[in-house]
């Protein structure tokens, strides 16, 4: 019998919830326009989302980025010069 539980094991480490910050909305901006550049021929939409996105609001210090995608002629083409 298979062994449960996550793959890898626990992980060990502290989860910190920070103040709302107005310079994630700056880092999103600043991500957001160099992706925009680098799938200019994919991209139809590049939105902030998750708890980062909402102003006044506590969260882990991330950045979650979504986007929305025609489709492009080479697979290749999305992700060449993206920025993470």
């Amino acid at each position: 019998m298979l062994p449960t539980g996550p793959i890898g094991g626990v992980e060990e480490r502290v989860i910190e919830i920070f103040d709302s910050d107005p310079q994630w909305a700056v880092k999103f901006n600043e991500h957001a326009k160099k992706n925009t550049q680098a799938v200019k021929n994919c991209a139809l939409q590049i939105e902030h989302i998750g708890s980062t996105s909402v102003s006044g609001l506590s969260a882990k210090p991330i950045i979650d980025i979504l986007f929305g995608r025609k489709r492009c002629q080479r697979r290749g083409d999305v992700l060449a010069g993206a920025s993470v």
